[in-house]
């Protein structure tokens, strides 16, 4: 009693803000769990997903590129960088950083970050 929450039990979710300068580049090692669907998308302070139609403000598994070893690097930046995985801020120098995994089947490694200077990923 008194318990209650408003995500689905058999989901993973996590969220974190980001506040990058517009030289910075938020790059995030991570691996996809086994999972019936995972994504990672970028929110504004309501909640709401970036402007989808304009660039890419998500990843999911098939669009996401993915190193040999089963990790892949996502990088939030305000420009194209020119590697894989780039996600646009849009300008905006502050979001949230959304994950999502539906069905997972055991633990869900923690992702890596840091922020590097956005010319450095060239």
């Amino acid at each position: 009693p008194g318990a209650h929450a408003l995500a689905a039990a058999d989901a993973a979710y996590s969220m974190s803000p980001y506040l990058l300068g517009p030289d910075d580049a938020l790059v995030i090692r991570a691996r996809w769990p086994e999972c019936r669907c995972a994504s990672v998308s970028l929110w504004n302070r309501q909640l709401q997903t970036f402007d989808y139609l304009r660039g890419t403000v998500s990843l999911n598994r098939a669009s996401t590129v993915v190193d040999d070893d089963g990790w892949f690097r996502v990088v939030i930046a305000h420009r194209d960088p020119g590697v894989p995985n780039w996600i646009t801020t849009e300008g905006r120098p502050f979001g949230l950083v959304f994950w999502r995994f539906m069905l997972p089947e055991g633990p869900v490694e923690t992702p890596v970050a840091e922020v590097v200077p956005v010319d450095s990923l060239a």
